[in-house]
This record gives structure tokens, C-alpha cells and sequence, in this order.
């Protein structure tokens, strides 16, 4: 069994799922100053960082984005 925690700016809810590694899933990018959410396809265990940056999502922004970020190597405390 899989919990999944979906966190917004005002609420917090957790579902129970049943997913196997390998297993179609969607992500769901909430963009408060964008009308439509971006929804982009993945697989479970897949490395999120990737799925959001092959999907046209800026993961880091302003100076975060030029200087504090390592790629996801784990060298810098933004996506921990």
C-alpha cells in the first residue's frame, strides 16, 4: 500500500493506493498564477525532479535557479 499526500497552500489530505513500481501515474503541478494545472505523465519511482524538469517545469526559480542548484545531487538544501 502506497500513502499519497497531496499538500496545498490551505489543506492537507492523505489517500491509501495501491501502486506497484513500474505502475502509469500523473502528476499534478498547481500553479496558482496559471489557469490550467500542469499535468504531466510518469511511472511510480520515478525521480520527480526529472519528471517535472522533462516536463517543462521550472523546479528552481530566480537566484535558487543560477545559483544554489547542484542538479539533484543532493549537495544543497532546496529540494530536501
Amino acid at each position: 500500500t502506497t500513502t499519497t499526500t497531496t499538500i496545498t497552500k490551505d489543506t492537507e489530505s492523505t489517500t491509501s493506493s495501491n501502486y506497484a513500481v513500474g505502475d502509469p501515474v500523473q502528476v499534478v503541478v498547481q500553479r496558482p498564477n496559471e489557469e490550467d494545472d500542469l499535468v504531466l505523465d510518469a511511472r511510480v519511482g520515478d525521480n520527480l525532479r526529472t519528471v517535472l524538469l522533462d516536463g517543462g517545469f521550472a523546479v528552481y526559480q530566480g537566484l535558487k535557479q543560477t545559483l544554489g542548484n547542484c542538479g539533484g545531487a543532493g549537495q544543497c538544501p532546496f529540494c530536501a
